[in-house]
């Protein structure tokens, strides 16, 4: 029988070790959601909101120097996604799950260092999209990290293997690739590629990744041929610049091949590459990867001073020491949400006897209502709106869980659409209710078309209304339910409870529900109103 090859190897380190990291649920659905373009904005949110730590570290990025150019701040995912776009946002989220991804260490690897390394080809990446005016200059960064799945997986899952490339091109002189060919028996790429497959990742985002090994010196000439030659000769640079073994005869090929393939000449690219580098201060505070990570190396002794390898060094080198102090920061996020980042806990919520602390509601409250009332003024999808109100109840007062609840076009039954907080995906998807004001609360609600706060269920009126149907959907004691209207009709529900933490839904509270949830109706009035003729 033959030996298993490297690939085979790797692949079964995959499928049988149960430690291994993987990219987040919630960003593949993200980046095949914004691919999708039915789906569209919304459905992006709501892919991010179902991940609430998460969700609040796309709102830091989201809301940092170097994404945020001239957005003002952003307070909603779902207003992240309409100002920023939806490239921008799957550019964040894949950030965001690479710097997750490989968190533990390795004897001997720093693979913080090497993620570093892949934003800074992202980075570069982004430049030299721009410079070429290609159309989907977000897609190049997500193309640029991924490019980086094989050298990063090699590093986590074959420590061995990683380790014996590295010493053999330090020793031999042998190039990268050359050493990776004689250790694995195949182009690392590969790995990624094995990699990108078990993450489920769509497949344009690693076609570089299959190619990569086919670019050399013939022009790019469509746009696809730039995404993978800009996601090769990014990464090439950077791993001649900051990875080891890095030459100056390489690095003047690799300009060689900017300047054939992208029509970028070595001056220009040289510039290119320093300005990439000048964001990289940015890029490092937003995704919380130490800035050291992101130090240029020191030419080599015996490196020819004037050469371009060492010149680009020498000069990045600089940029790096300059002192950072004029620089923009990312902005700060309201206390509780920064708190639910470090603790990736609910707001509000209880940990034993310890209680995170409650921090002034109004303020944030007020930063969410201009958020929504921005999207109602814009005329925005109605659904990015009502996806918008639920983060203001969820976040913004402090409501455990939030839902949007609609009618069917018969009136005949009350059906889940989305939600917000622990657990609303599964109850969404569950919840199942007839219209029927005999039956349960929210027949009650649609019959009266008003507002209801629930303090106790045992209570009268509505005891009889709280079916067990309903308490194992919900399983809530307390909770506060307000109508939407169209045309005087009721269409659906916003429902809000604290069931998790079990703490009392004060009067303020519920008066602060319905603030948000007026905005519902006050955006439906507005879009029928324009559509009468």
């Amino acid at each position: 029988m033959s030996q298993p090859t490297i690939l085979q190897i790797f692949q079964e380190r995959i499928r049988d070790r149960g430690d291994l990291p993987v990219l987040r649920d919630t960003v593949i659905q993200t980046l095949r959601a914004a691919e999708d373009k039915v789906s569209g904005a919304a459905d992006v949110a709501r892919m991010i909101l179902q991940d609430q730590g998460f969700a609040v570290k796309v709102l830091k990025v989201a809301n940092s120097a170097y994404f945020n150019v001239g957005h003002g701040e952003v307070y909603t995912v779902s207003r992240a996604v309409v100002v920023l776009g939806l490239d921008m946002i799957r550019s964040v989220s894949l950030g965001l799950s690479f710097v997750e991804l490989f968190q533990k260490q390795r004897p001997g690897i720093d693979l913080k260092k090497i993620i570093a390394n892949a934003f800074i080809a992202a980075t570069l990446a982004k430049e030299l999209a721009e410079r070429l005016h290609h159309p989907k200059q977000e897609e190049l960064f997500l193309a640029t990290l991924f490019y980086n799945l094989g050298p990063i997986s090699l590093a986590y899952y074959l420590p061995e293997s990683y380790l014996e490339i590295r010493s053999l091109v330090e020793k031999s002189g042998l190039p990268l690739w050359k050493a990776e060919q004689q250790v694995l028996g195949s182009s690392v790429n590969q790995l990624g590629i094995a990699v990108a497959k078990e993450c489920k990742v769509p497949n344009n985002l690693v076609e570089p990744l299959s190619v990569s090994d086919q670019i050399g010196f013939s022009p790019a000439r469509t746009h696809q041929e730039q995404l993978w030659a800009v996601s090769c000769i990014a990464n090439r640079i950077v791993g001649n610049l900051f990875g080891e073994g890095g030459t100056e005869e390489e690095m003047d090929g690799l300009m060689k091949q900017m300047e054939t393939c992208l029509n970028i000449q070595s001056e220009e690219g040289s510039g290119l590459i320093q300005k990439a580098y000048k964001s990289i201060r940015d890029v490092s505070n937003s995704f919380e990867i130490e800035a050291e990570k992101f130090k240029p190396p020191v030419a080599p002794p015996g490196s020819k001073a004037s050469s371009r390898r060492s010149c680009l060094l020498k000069s990045l080198g600089e940029v790096f020491e300059v002192p950072q102090g004029n620089r923009k920061e990312a902005q700060e996020l309201p206390a509780q949400i920064q708190e639910e980042t470090d603790k990736e806990k609910p707001i509000g919520r209880t940990e034993g006897t310890e209680k995170i602390e409650r921090i002034d509601r109004s303020s944030i409250q007020l930063k969410f209502l201009r958020d929504i009332s921005n999207h109602v003024s814009e005329n925005q999808d109605i659904n990015i709106l009502f996806s918008a109100i639920l983060e203001g109840i969820h976040n913004g007062i402090g409501f455990d869980r939030g839902f949007l609840i609609l009618c069917n076009p018969q009136r005949t039954q009350i059906l889940g659409r989305y939600g917000v907080g622990l657990g609303s995906q599964e109850l969404t998807d569950r919840l199942s209710l007839p219209n029927d004001p005999t039956d349960n609360i929210f027949g009650k609600v649609y019959a009266e078309k008003k507002p209801v706060f629930v303090r106790d269920i045992d209570a009268e009126p509505v005891r009889p209304l709280i079916s067990e149907t309903f308490m194992s959907l919900f399983g809530a004691r307390s909770f506060v339910i307000s109508p939407i209207h169209a045309n005087g009709n009721v269409i659906g529900f916003f429902y809000a409870d604290k069931v998790l933490s079990k703490e009392t839904i004060s009067e303020e509270d519920y008066q602060s529900f319905l603030h948000f949830t007026l905005h519902a109706n006050i955006a439906l009035d507005r879009i029928l109103l324009k559509s009468k003729p």
